[in-house]
C-alpha cells in the first residue's frame, strides 16, 4: 500500500541530501586544515542547505567561529542553529511579523506535576547529579486542518492554514526551515497525518521515551488510530521502530520517513502530540506507567533476576568499555546475566527487564527499558565522561534504587571537545565495582 501521499509531486519538493552534506562537510574539515576559514564556512552552508539537520556542519562551523575568535556565533551553531547574521547572509532569511497559530483545537491531556529528584546513590558523589525538584511539562495534542509542517532529525515547525506558527510544537532554526517552505512545495497528504517524530529518531531510547508514548497521548485525548492514517517521523526503519510501531497495529506503508521523502508536508487534517522530556528533566511519572500497559508487562513482584547490560563496540557510537570482556566475565560469576538489548524483540526487552530484581549496565539507550523494571528493583550505572540524568530521573519516577559511577577515561586527557566526551570510552576497575555491590548489598 503507498502512503497517503502524492509522490508524482515530487518536481518542487525538498529532499534531503545526506551524501552531498557529508562531502560538503568532508571539504569544509581540509578547508580548515588548510587556513582556508572563508571557503570552509562556504561548504559548511552548503551541508546546511542540502541537509538542514546536518549536526557534523554545525559542529564544525562552530569549531571555524571559535578559532577565528567569534565565540558568541560558535555557541550559537553548537546549539545547532545558525547566527541571526549568517541567516540573511546565505538565506535572505529576514524578520516577518511573528504570527501565532489560532486554526487549531487542544485537548489536554496531562497536566505539569512537582517531582522531588533525590540525590543517586555512589561510592563517590558527582557533580552531574544533585537533588532537585523538577516539573514535568504539560501534555496535549493539537489537530489543525489544512496545515503544513517541516519536521526533520533536528526541526520542527508546524504552520496553520494560515501559514501562522503553531509554536510550542517549534524545534530548531525557525527562520531558516520558513525561508526553505517559501522556497518548495509541500509533499501533500490526504486524509489524517499523525506527527509521532522528535529529535534522535534513529535512537532506541528516543523512540521508548519521546516517540511511542505520543501514541498513548492520542489514545488518551480520544483520538482512535486506524489504517488510514499516515505517521510522519524522520526515520522509522530500524528494527526496534517497526516492532513498536507493530503494537499498535501501525504498518510500514503508513509511515513517512522525511529524512528520506521530503521534510516539508502538508496535510488535509494535522494531529500533533506535545511531549518534551528533555532528556528526563521534564518527564511525567505517568510516562513508564503507560509504557507497562502498552507492552502489556505484568504487574507483580520482579524474580530474583541480575542482568548486566553492556554496549556492544561494533555498533555502538563510542563509551564502550575498555575491559568489556573482564568486566562481563566478572559479572557473570556474580550471577548476573549478560544482555545485549539489540539482540533481542522489544518484548522480549521489556519482559526481561521487568523480571530483573537487579539491573547494572554501561551508560546508553539498552537502559531505557528499566521503564520497565519493577518498584524497587536496583538499578546500577557506569559511565565515563559522558553522562545523560535520564535513567537517573526514570528511576525516581519509578520507584526505583538508583546507584551511579564514574570509571575511568581512557584517553581522553587532551580531547575535550563535547562529542569526543560523548563518545568517550572507560575502564571500569573490578575493585570499584565490587565495592559498589557492596554498598548497594547485591
Amino acid at each position: 500500500m503507498q502512503p497517503a501521499a502524492d509522490i508524482q509531486f515530487a518536481r518542487d519538493l525538498f529532499a534531503i541530501n545526506q551524501p552531498a552534506a557529508s562531502a560538503a562537510c568532508a571539504d569544509a574539515s581540509r578547508a580548515m586544515l588548510a587556513g582556508d576559514y572563508e571557503g570552509a564556512q562556504r561548504k559548511l552552508i552548503e551541508a546546511i542547505r542540502q541537509r538542514p539537520s546536518c549536526a557534523l556542519a554545525y559542529k564544525l562551523m562552530s569549531d571555524l567561529l571559535r578559532a577565528s575568535n567569534n565565540a558568541a556565533a560558535a555557541d550559537v551553531c553548537a546549539r545547532n542553529l545558525l547566527p541571526d547574521s549568517m541567516l540573511s547572509q546565505y538565506f535572505s532569511v529576514s524578520s516577518p511579523p511573528e504570527r501565532t497559530a489560532t486554526e487549531f483545537s487542544r485537548t489536554h491531556v496531562v497536566a505539569s506535576v512537582e517531582v522531588e529528584i533525590p540525590a543517586p546513590n555512589a561510592i563517590e558523589e558527582s557533580p552531574a547529579f544533585t537533588a532537585q525538584i523538577l516539573k514535568s511539562s504539560p501534555c496535549f495534542v493539537d489537530i489543525l486542518k489544512s496545515a503544513s509542517l517541516w519536521h526533520d532529525d533536528a526541526n520542527t515547525v508546524i504552520f496553520d492554514s494560515n501559514g501562522a506558527e503553531l509554536r510550542p510544537h517549534s524545534v530548531g532554526s525557525v527562520p531558516l526551515l520558513r525561508t526553505l517552505c517559501v522556497n518548495h512545495k509541500p509533499l501533500p497528504i490526504h486524509g489524517r497525518a499523525i506527527l509521532l517524530g522528535a529529535k534522535g529518531a534513529h535512537n532506541f531510547y528516543h523512540w521508548i521515551t519521546d516517540i511511542i508514548p505520543k501514541i498513548s497521548l492520542l489514545i488518551n485525548a480520544g483520538i482512535q488510530i486506524d489504517s488510514s492514517d499516515t505517521f510522519i517521523v524522520s526515520r522509522g526503519s530500524a528494527h526496534f521502530a517497526r516492532q513498536l510501531l507493530d503494537v499498535f497495529n501501525i504498518k510500514p506503508e503508513q509511515i513517512i520517513e522525511t529524512e528520506f521523502a521530503s521534510p516539508y508536508i502538508s496535510a488535509e487534517e494535522l494531529v500533533v502530540p506535545r511531549l518534551e522530556n528533555k532528556m528526563g528533566y521534564t518527564m511525567g511519572a505517568w510516562l513508564p506507567k503507560q509504557l507497562k500497559t502498552v507492552m502489556q508487562v505484568e504487574d507483580k513482584p520482579a524474580n530474583n533476576q541480575r542482568i548486566f547490560v553492556n554496549r556492544n563496540p561494533a555498533t555502538s557510537a563510542g563509551r564502550t568499555l575498555s575491559n568489556a570482556a573482564e568486566v562481563e566475565a566478572w559479572f557473570i560469576a556474580k550471577g548476573f546475566k549478560c544482555v545485549y538489548p539489540e539482540t533481542l524483540t522489544v518484548t522480549e526487552q521489556a519482559k526481561l527487564f521487568a523480571s530483573a530484581s537487579v539491573v547494572a549496565g554501561i551508560h546508553g539507550a539498552g537502559l531505557a527499558n528499566i521503564v520497565y523494571c519493577k518498584p524497587g528493583t536496583k538499578v546500577i550505572e557506569f559511565y565515563g565522561e559522558h553522562i545523560a540524568p535520564c535513567y537517573w530521573i526514570i528511576s525516581a519516577l519509578s520507584g526505583l534504587v538508583y546507584y551511579q559511577h564514574r570509571g575511568d577515561s581512557v584517553g581522553q586527557s587532551s580531547n575535550t571537545t563535547k562529542g569526543s566526551r560523548h563518545s568517550a570510552g572507560f575502564e571500569l576497575p573490578l575493585a570499584e565495582a565490587q565495592t559498589l555491590l557492596d554498598y548497594a548489598q547485591i
